[in-house]
């Protein structure tokens, strides 16, 4: 983990997606957080990472916002079938 993320009742746990080391924080996304959401691929970017095996983890990396969508629609309807979200 690298961080929290805070939204309504929810508060979880930011992973870095791949091995390797944190070589760079970007201070103004982390002292405006909308940042972030205005623009998550130019100014918003939270961390940068010295990937060790990149060529290996790319294939488990979840890209592109329709992916990322699937992703999350996913996780919901599997923590609902496990009763850990209400409906």
């Amino acid at each position: 983990p690298f961080g929290t993320l805070e939204a309504e009742k929810f508060v979880g746990s930011l992973i870095v997606p791949i091995s390797g080391e944190i070589v760079a924080v970007n201070s103004a996304a982390m002292n405006d957080p909308a940042m972030v959401q205005r623009s998550p691929y130019a100014e918003g970017w939270m961390i940068e990472i010295g990937a060790r095996a990149l060529e290996e983890e790319m294939p488990m990396l979840v890209i592109g916002r329709d992916a990322v969508i699937a992703g999350f629609e996913a996780k919901i309807r599997h923590y609902r079938l496990e009763g850990v979200l209400a409906e």
